[in-house]
């Protein structure tokens, strides 16, 4: 479908600009149509040289860009091309707001990237521009459709069901397409209903002013009722958009509910943890753009820009805001607080440099220099209380990345049947197949926990204990069985998995592997007596 609307808008296009141009828009569509997507782009970069002022230059750039973003390997060069597509797309608008192929491509890879990159809202602003074009200027009917379709998405992913409603409504008045026609009203009854149900939980509280909102969001948030909370405080906002207090409660709403941990809501959205690092940083954002001299949601602010994961894209902010409190503060405490989170920040700063090196040099001398100096020295902890027999395994994870890795231990027998998970991160464990992480664990395991899932462990030694029991918690038989451990970083896509066989059968034994750099190190140890 895609693919069909820019050869439309290159047609269109074609009869509004230069001949040379226009020549470059054709010639790299014929590339895209014959797979040659590295070649269009390329053919585009030579466009956007050649004429620098002229808007579709970009635009074209930046969709063939996101195309490719969608079709390559390893999500660091997928983000990177989608940042330069956007790029691109903003400098087409930018030199022309009217230019309907802009809009459109931005529109469109903004409800389709991940809400990380924050360009949903732009996204729906996109949309609604090209509607407004069409009130004075025709735009082609497909493409009208699809902004249409783009914008009701959009409207959905925010959760403004009622504007999801009224475009698929639009959509009825201005298309005879069947299948069009029919989704539109599939969407419309679901919506419906979601609004239906959203005005069930918040029926009570729609006569309270403002300041009544607020006193039931505090003792909501008070008695940990989060959910609840946030939708108190976001009426309240919605009568009062200046209101700092509502903005600083919902801040340490977001927060608590941060730190919940990963349980069974991510395999419903896997984007829930992503969203409340947004809606808190968008709320600080909010606060000191109404009172900036709000020295306590700065220092969270800088603190939180800091320690959110690096694609909330504020470190910088965050170094910003703390060296600003720092300049201003007499406590000592404080004081404390700020210099260890700089420290945390240019660590941070050095670690993603050193990242960047492992991932695109492997092999040059500096990477292994790398490996050498994270690697971190063996510590074994007390077993004393341990009672055998068990399998002691041991293993060191030999880098940090941006994010602490999604790592799994588990157990096969002899014949490579699935016996017991015994660790899996939390992201992994409680997502399963929606958004699969670790799979070599999920094909044996299919998504078998064993309940030995929890928090993301991270660079240094870690050691698990085997009971010699199955899933079921049954014993074993005696004989040859396999530990396996696999880790996934992200955003590098680094990944390793590392397998170690031992005979239970005989007498206690030890097994070492020492193979790669992220699991360099794996040693298992029977206990027998």
């Amino acid at each position: 479908m895609l693919n069909k609307l820019i050869c439309l808008l290159i047609l269109l296009t074609s009869t509004g600009v230069s001949q040379d141009l226009s020549y470059y828009l054709q010639q790299s569509d014929s590339l895209d149509q014959a797979g040659n997507l590295t070649y269009a782009v390329e053919m585009m970069r030579e466009a956007v040289d050649k004429f620098p002022d002229q808007s579709d230059a970009y635009a074209f750039l930046g969709i063939y860009l996101g195309k490719s973003a969608g079709q390559s390997t390893g999500q660091q060069n997928q983000a990177s091309l989608a940042f330069e597509s956007f790029k691109m797309l903003d400098k087409a608008v930018e030199l022309d707001s009217q230019n309907v192929n802009a809009r459109f491509f931005r529109g469109i890879m903004g409800i389709n990237v991940p809400p990380f990159m924050g360009k949903l809202d732009q996204a729906i602003l996109d949309f609604n521009v090209i509607i407004e074009i069409n009130q004075h200027e025709n735009v082609d009917q497909e493409v009208l459709i699809s902004t249409y379709q783009g914008l009701a998405r959009g409207y959905e992913k925010s959760k403004n069901y009622s504007g999801a409603i009224d475009c698929w409504e639009q959509l009825q008045n201005i298309t005879e397409d069947v299948e069009i026609l029919d989704r539109a009203s599939e969407k419309i009854i679901q919506l419906e209903e979601l609004i239906e149900s959203e005005d069930q939980g918040t029926i009570e509280y729609t006569d309270m002013n403002v300041g009544e909102l607020l006193t039931e969001a505090q003792d909501l948030y008070n008695q940990r009722r989060y959910e609840q909370a946030e939708q108190v405080l976001l009426m309240a906002i919605q009568n009062d958009s200046n209101s700092v207090e509502a903005y600083s409660l919902l801040t340490k709403v977001y927060l608590s509910m941060s730190q919940e941990g990963y349980n069974e809501k991510i395999a419903e959205d896997t984007d829930y943890r992503t969203n409340l690092c947004f809606k808190t940083m968008n709320c600080l954002d909010r606060v000191l753009q109404l009172d900036p001299d709000n020295t306590e949601m700065r220092l969270i602010r800088g603190i939180m820009g800091i320690n959110f994961p690096f694609f909330v894209g504020k470190l910088d902010q965050g170094i910003n805001d703390l060296e600003i409190v720092l300049e201003n503060t007499t406590s000592l405490e404080i004081e404390r607080e700020i210099m260890f989170n700089l420290g945390l920040a240019y660590y941070k700063k050095a670690i993603s440099n050193w990242i960047n090196i492992v991932t695109e040099n492997p092999d040059c001398p500096q990477a292994q220099i790398i490996y050498e100096s994270l690697n971190p020295d063996k510590s074994r902890g007390d077993l004393s209380d341990q009672q055998p027999p068990y399998l002691l395994i041991e293993f060191i994870l030999g880098i940090q990345d941006e994010l602490p890795p999604q790592t799994a231990i588990w157990i096969e027998d002899e014949q490579g049947d699935f016996v017991k998970t015994i660790y899996v991160s939390g992201f992994a464990g409680y997502v399963k197949n929606v958004q699969v992480t670790l799979p070599q664990w999920a094909n044996s395991s299919n998504f078998e926990t064993d309940a030995n899932t929890s928090a993301s462990i991270d660079i240094g030694y870690h050691s698990y204990i085997w009971d010699l029991t199955d899933s079921k918690d049954q014993l074993v038989t005696a004989g040859k069985h396999t530990v396996y451990v696999e880790v996934c970083h992200w955003p590098s896509n680094l990944y390793q998995l590392q397998t170690a066989d031992i005979d239970l059968s005989g007498e206690p034994c030890n097994v070492l592997v020492q193979e790669g750099n992220l699991i360099s190190r794996l040693e298992l140890t029977y206990i027998k007596d």
